[in-house]
């Protein structure tokens, strides 16, 4: 599961992409509920802290370059 609450500050080299994640579903069992079919949604896998996590894009940000000028 992911988790939406937390923003994810990291450099761009600890950010491997962004893909869609995708799953099939089973027809509902009430009576005029869902057919069966897919959910998908897009997810950006991340290295933080050592590991890899995917999570929702918009919990991702870059940090600053603070290069002087």
């Amino acid at each position: 599961m992911i988790s939406t609450e937390r923003i994810y500050e990291i450099e761009e080299k600890d950010f491997l992409g962004i893909f869609q994640k995708a799953w099939t579903h089973r027809a509902s069992a009430t009576i005029g509920g869902f057919p069966a079919g897919q959910k998908a949604h897009p997810v950006a896998v991340i290295r933080y802290e050592g590991r890899l996590h995917e999570v929702y894009p918009a919990q991702v940000e870059f940090k600053e370059d603070e290069q002087n000028d």
